[in-house]
């Protein structure tokens, strides 16, 4: 019955008609951000703003919904050829220059990108990284016959073919700094020559003359690494002298794109949101232009936050293994459990502090597992005989995944890197001696694994991208030798990827595998080699697969719970847990007298205001309240009392451990929006922190993002199809998310879909690109820049700029922007501005000296180039206050932890306000604004009566300086007190083990 139920409910969720699109309306566009602007033989232009094809001076060419970009006209001028993004990879499209229906010349998995014509007409030169790095190939148009044309390990891309197709330019980074090469077409040609070199700044997007004498090109004045600012100029280079003339003014925000001749010998170039047009004789001009753009208003009913009040059923299970007894031992509410066969719970660890990875010795009379009771995440191992604990590793950062070799005499485990969930590194640590070793070939993130039946080697999945240059990869499967470091590449069918890591049987002879949410086996020899083609053994979401002892069982979760299969044939059965948790809350009445009150509302403070709380909610405001009989009275008339900070971007690393709640709290935030997480591991910190197993704040989650064939974070879903998008909204039912999240690489039109299907559940859907999202009916966008699958922003220029078709488009539709500033060098200023913080007690207590001194290196780097990191920072700036203006909602969030927990929020709020927007504003940005994003405006972010108690104490003026809310006195998280003073230490406190 359970099985019928979620198909009915998935075929409801994907085949019913979608709810009906909200009012739609037309912008009229007349600045474009990072745009390209081609120009045909009769020098008719066409712009590719926002991902649609026009016509100048307004003729639409594509409906908007391809993300069509860098369009070439034929040599005659009747065709034009463009990269389009349609079908979910990059591919060569082309169509009549006049306008009619495109048709795509390339497919598959690779991404074609960049095309150019050969004078001919007939041939197309673009960059593919279907060989496995990004080279120039040729495509020729009648036949369909693909042929490459360089080889170079390196990455080789911008191809330019000369007027009379003899020579090709292209861009590499072969030889040192990024510069523009040649080499000459036909038989015989030799290898590629420099023609211009990089060291003088970046050489790139190469142009050739009519005549073939000339290269317009662009180059790199200045830039810096992190936060990515840079600014490039248009140069001219006469071939035969080397003479170069830069003709772009100075100070100019030229778009990254290849400039474009002109018939009489003149130049165009896109830059500060136009169209620049340079002639020798008669200097630079700007080409307007007005086109529309349609957007949609998001038009749905939002699903209420409703603050759990009594006993709620745990569904945070995280990593369950299959237990020796047929039971299963699993993570939840911050602790270990085991259910028995029968059906019983045992808990098996009682602290605050975070234990997860169970994993049981071969010989069944140990359990490792992860915790972090030490003050760090570390291996620690259970004698199941003894119930002794110890400690396996002392590792400098936190630790992941502990998987025993099959004689049971070491462990590997993976260890998170300076950069967290990105640079994971394999060890293996032996268990009589302690010693640790490396392991060569990281996964780079953290998944699980596997060794091989004869111990020499170990199975883990790897992000494989094909380029530094686009963000993204697939996963595949790797067998490393321990011994050698050389690792072998574990062939699976065509298109699928690897969700994680593989979980291997006790006998090493067969490994579970997620392959698009799925569960699929695959039969391995000795070594760990494929033996065979994998099998798709279970239709559905599966998460966390474990074999039973003998192998013959597995035991994986599903969306409706924990559930057992065998390993061959036959169909799951449930294995029901009764595990439950009440919230923690607030008890009794206190009285807060608040000499100054920001209620989350008004443009000011209320002065001299009582706040009366009744257990967990705000039960009075006003002027002189009675205290109850028996009420806590603080004396608060020399302070600042406002609502709990919401963070509207964050993320939780599990290695971080139990400490980050308390760090978050500390600042003062009592909310966090999580928008992409793995779904039950954010369940289990939401399901932990309510229920006070862990101090920490209220969490809202998004659930894993929803990407396409190629993803990037551990935390993204590969939506391939539309039946495995089903299966993740009925996830985001079950799980009860806040918000969904698409990512960068999911196909438009599943785009859409996802929206309307989120719609219909009542959740905003956030994205990383504004267009065509918003034309779809998407109502959030993260950050200001932000990742792209194109490899620049649609949203903000490589200097920063904001320009008014990314404004528009998100204030006319009224849509939820987190700008994350502190990403984008918020924080860095900040720290620079105000070194007293690096002093702070909360900061100090849960960030070590050596993780503060290399944010003020990374400081320091920015501040070597102050005029660029100052523009740059000017830029962003200008950004939120124009978004504001139009109509935006700018709510705070901070992509922790690229910054830290907690005073990243704080250093957010201070750039908001050094952007210009008015103290309340800033404070409603992380309150009353932020709370109405995530449907909590009728429970959290403001103080009146019947809101929920979550508020702060601060001593301090934080509407006219955000930095005061570091003077934080007390908190208050749904009514439970917590003054400052027990909350930073990096280590919790501990109780007894059972």
């Amino acid at each position: 019955m359970r099985r019928s139920c979620l198909a009915v409910s998935l075929w409801c969720l994907c085949a019913q008609p979608a709810s009906a699109a909200g009012p739609a309306r037309t912008l009229t566009i007349t600045e474009g951000t990072n745009f390209a602007a081609p120009v045909g033989p009769d020098e008719v232009t066409v712009v590719d703003i926002q991902g649609a094809l026009w016509k100048l001076p307004g003729t639409p060419l594509t409906d908007g919904f391809g993300d069509d970009r860098l369009p070439r006209f034929s040599p005659d001028g009747e065709q034009l050829v463009f990269q389009s993004f349609r079908t979910g990879d990059f591919d060569v499209w082309q169509m009549p220059a006049r306008g009619g229906q495109p048709k795509a010349l390339t497919a598959g998995p690779a991404d074609d990108r960049e095309p150019v014509w050969f004078p001919d007409g007939q041939r197309i030169a673009f960059t593919s990284d279907r060989n496995g790095n990004l080279d120039i190939w040729q495509l020729e148009t009648g036949t369909g016959q693909l042929t490459p044309l360089t080889r170079d390990p390196a990455d080789d891309y911008w191809p330019a073919v000369a007027p009379d197709g003899s020579q090709l330019a292209f861009v590499s980074d072969r030889s040192g700094p990024t510069g523009i090469y040649v080499e000459s077409l036909g038989p015989g040609a030799g290898p590629a020559e420099l023609l211009v070199s990089g060291k003088a700044g970046r050489a790139f997007a190469p142009a050739w003359s009519a005549d073939g004498r000339s290269l317009a090109y662009l180059r790199t004045v200045e830039q810096i690494g992190f936060p990515a600012i840079a600014r490039h100029e248009v140069v001219l280079l006469e071939i035969g002298t080397g003479r170069t003339q830069v003709i772009s003014t100075a100070g100019d925000d030229v778009f990254p794109f290849p400039p474009a001749w002109l018939p009489d010998g003149g130049v165009t170039w896109t830059a500060n949101g136009a169209i620049q047009r340079w002639h020798p004789d008669s200097g630079l001009r700007t080409v307007a232009f007005a086109l529309p753009l349609p957007v949609t208003m998001p038009d749905y009913r939002h699903k209420r936050f409703l603050p759990p009040e009594k006993r709620q059923a745990a569904l945070g299970i995280v990593e369950p293994v299959a237990a020796p007894d047929g039971g299963v031992v699993f993570a939840a509410l911050g602790d270990l459990w085991w259910r028995t066969a029968a059906g019983e719970l045992r808990q098996l660890t009682n602290d605050p502090c975070v234990e997860r990875d169970p994993a049981f010795a071969p010989d069944q009379r140990s359990l490792a597992f992860i915790s972090d009771r030490g003050g760090s995440m570390q291996v620690w191992l259970r004698d199941l005989v003894t119930g002794v604990d110890r400690q396996v590793t002392r590792m400098p950062r936190g630790v992941r995944y502990p998987t025993f070799a099959p004689d049971g005499s070491s462990l590997a485990f993976a260890q998170a890197g300076p950069r967290g969930n990105q640079d994971f590194t394999l060890h293996q640590v032996d268990l009589a001696s302690a010693r640790v070793t490396p392991v060569r070939a990281p996964p780079l993130w953290p998944g699980r694994m596997g060794f091989s039946t004869d111990g020499t080697h170990l199975l883990v999945a790897a992000l494989t991208g094909t380029s530094a240059r686009f963000r993204g990869g697939r996963n595949v499967l790797k067998a490393i030798d321990l011994k050698s470091g050389g690792e072998t590449t574990l062939d699976l069918p065509p298109g699928l990827s690897a969700d994680t890591g593989p979980v291997l049987a006790p006998d090493g002879r067969t490994a579970a595998l997620l392959i698009d949410g799925e569960l699929w086996l695959l039969p391995l020899q000795t070594d760990g080699s494929a033996a065979g083609p994998p099998r798709r053994r279970l239709t559905g979401l599966a998460d966390y697969p474990s074999f039973s002892a003998d192998g013959r069982t597995l035991t994986y979760l599903a969306t409706g719970g924990l559930r057992r299969i065998a390993a061959l044939r036959g169909r799951p059965s449930a294995l029901p847990l009764t595990l439950s948790w009440t919230p923690a809350a607030g008890s009794g009445s206190v009285l807060i007298r608040a000499g100054r009150l920001f209620d989350g509302s008004g443009p000011d403070y209320r002065l001299n205001v009582d706040i009366l709380i009744e257990g967990h909610r705000i039960a009075a405001v006003g002027p002189k309240l009675d205290a109850p009989a028996g009420a806590r009275v603080i004396d608060a008339r020399q302070a600042t009392v406002l609502p709990g900070l919401i963070d509207n971007h964050a993320h939780h690393q599990a290695q971080d451990g139990e400490w980050v709640g308390r760090a978050w709290l500390a600042f003062g935030v009592t909310s966090v929006v999580e928008p992409g997480g793995l779904p039950y591991e954010s369940r289990e910190n939401y399901e932990a922190w309510a229920a006070g197993r862990r101090s920490g704040p209220r969490l809202f989650y998004a659930g894993p993002q929803l990407d396409g064939r190629q993803r990037f974070f551990p935390f993204a879903s590969h939506i391939t199809t539309d039946r495995r998008l089903g299966f993740e909204i009925e996830r985001a039912r079950v799980l009860d998310y806040s918000l969904l999240k698409t990512y960068t690489r999911m196909p438009i039109a599943r785009e859409g879909k996802a929206i309307r299907l989120g719609h219909r559940l009542g959740l905003p859907v956030s994205s990383h690109e504004i267009y065509p999202a918003f034309a779809l009916g998407g109502d959030r966008v993260e950050h200001l820049r932000g990742t792209s699958r194109l490899g620049w922003s649609t949203k903000q220029s490589d200097g920063l700029r904001m320009y008014a078709d990314a404004v528009q488009i998100v204030g006319a539709t009224g849509a939820t922007i987190v700008p994350t500033l502190v990403v984008g060098g918020g924080f860095l200023d900040v720290l620079l501005r105000y070194p007293e913080l690096d002093a702070l007690p909360q900061y100090t207590a849960f960030y070590p000296d050596a993780d503060r001194k290399a944010l003020r290196a990374l400081a320091g780097l920015a501040g070597r180039k102050p005029d660029l990191f100052a523009a740059g920072l000017a830029n962003s700036r200008r950004a939120v206050r124009d978004l504001s203006a139009a109509g935006a909602r700018i709510v705070a969030g901070t992509d922790a932890p690229i910054f830290p927990y907690g005073l990243s929020l704080v250093a957010e709020l201070r750039a908001l306000r050094d952007a210009g927007l008015p103290g309340d504003a800033v404070l409603r940005s992380a309150t009353s604004a932020a709370a109405d994003a995530i449907g909590a405006g009728d429970q959290l972010g403001r103080i009146a009566p019947g809101m929920l108690a979550d508020l702060l104490i601060v001593d301090g003026d934080p509407l006219n300086d955000p930095l005061e809310l570091t003077r934080l006195e007390m908190t208050f998280s749904n009514g439970v007190p917590g003054p400052r003073a027990t909350l930073p230490t990096r280590q919790a406190a501990s109780r007894p083990m059972p």
